[in-house]
């Protein structure tokens, strides 16, 4: 058995399911009939214009305090063992949810993609370059702003220096930078350590 509820400011709806998906209750079973018969004396103490209920979605609901001391009650009873093999549950969009018979159903939650490739800011363009050799060092020395000599006889930590100091310039959210030869710079880059130049 499932006693399903929702609170929404001073207002408290509440809920049985035999099941856990809709409002069927299987009067059959005598625990579950127990439990059911329990809960309506408790819900009918109440005042009437302190509560309504739904024959459609058999959605109790309490408003003003009333709910809180429903709800509580509730959960004592259960505490205290008056709901064997039962659960109290907390959910939202009770009432929508016993319509559609989707009461323990979750909401899942919708991936959003934080960026789409065309959307991003460095441009792919230079990713398709094959580059090795003479080629790559020109390249890469010119994007540095060093000559071919001193990419050659330059330490790593010397290089990595330099690198830095290249990004910073044409990093795009800097100085004006430059996106397009921030992407190739990180790009060439890549290329030039995973050879072990």
């Amino acid at each position: 058995m499932y006693i399903y509820y929702e609170e929404f400011g001073d207002i408290v709806s509440v809920v049985l399911s035999s099941n856990g998906r809709d409002t069927f209750i299987n009067w059959k079973n005598p625990s579950e009939k127990a439990i059911c018969n329990l809960c309506n004396s408790l819900f009918k103490q109440v005042e009437l214009k302190n509560w309504t209920y739904d024959d459609k979605t058999k959605v109790w609901t309490f408003i003003g305090y009333v709910g809180k001391v429903i709800y509580t009650q509730l959960e004592t009873m259960a505490t205290q063992g008056l709901f064997p093999n039962s659960q109290v549950k907390k959910i939202e969009d009770l009432e929508e949810k016993a319509k559609n018979g989707t009461l323990n159903s979750v909401k899942k939650r919708e991936t959003q993609k934080k960026f789409e490739v065309e959307d991003f800011f460095y441009s792919p363009a230079a990713a398709s370059t094959e580059l090795s050799g003479k080629a790559l060092h020109e390249k890469l020395a010119s994007l540095l702003d060093i000559s071919v000599s001193e990419l050659s006889s330059a330490k790593d930590t010397d290089l990595k220096k330099v690198y830095r100091k290249a990004a910073l310039k044409y990093h795009p959210d800097r100085n004006n930078g430059d996106g397009s030869k921030m992407s190739e710079l990180n790009m060439i880059w890549g290329i030039y350590m995973n050879q072990g130049v």
